[in-house]
């Protein structure tokens, strides 16, 4: 199943120090209409999108803000990962589980480029016979759990 990747989805799955870091940002910044939020879901969206159409196994959905499912959870790290770095929180390298989930996230996106891993039609919801014998396929390391963990 292909959903949205929205701002409803991130914002219960990230802190709220980070939210309020978000808008803390957006506020403090002179463009109107500043929304740094969703300039980071857009962002991560086009990159994930991208590796998914790199593999000719793939099929894109026509809407261009969706993800399969068993994408959420990578799309999700890479939010949260960017959200830190954009806004000023401190991610120290391989001791921070947003950076370690982030970079599980970017082995994924090769995965998906080189078809190690291909991801269910828009059109059906099943995986096609690739060696997996249409099995779904899950992936992801970022949590709730995770988040409760996050240093700041």
């Amino acid at each position: 199943m292909w959903i949205e990747l929205t701002k409803a989805r991130v914002i219960p799955r990230i802190s709220p120090d980070e939210y309020g870091a978000i808008l803390e940002f957006d506020k403090e910044s002179h463009e109107p209409g500043q929304d740094l939020l969703q300039e980071i879901i857009d962002a991560v969206l086009a990159e994930m999108r991208a590796a998914i159409a790199q593999c000719e196994k793939n099929t894109l959905d026509i809407r261009s803000n969706t993800i399969p499912h068993s994408c959420l959870n990578d799309a999700l790290a890479m939010v949260a990962y960017h959200i830190g770095t954009r806004v000023g929180m401190p991610i120290e390298a391989s001791k921070d589980p947003r950076y370690n989930a982030w970079i599980k996230a970017r082995e994924n996106l090769d995965k998906l480029r080189t078809c190690a891993i291909t991801v269910e039609d828009p059109s059906t919801g099943t995986v096609g016979d690739h060696g997996n014998n249409g099995a779904s396929i899950a992936f992801g390391t970022c949590t709730r759990m995770d988040r409760r963990n996050w240093r700041f």
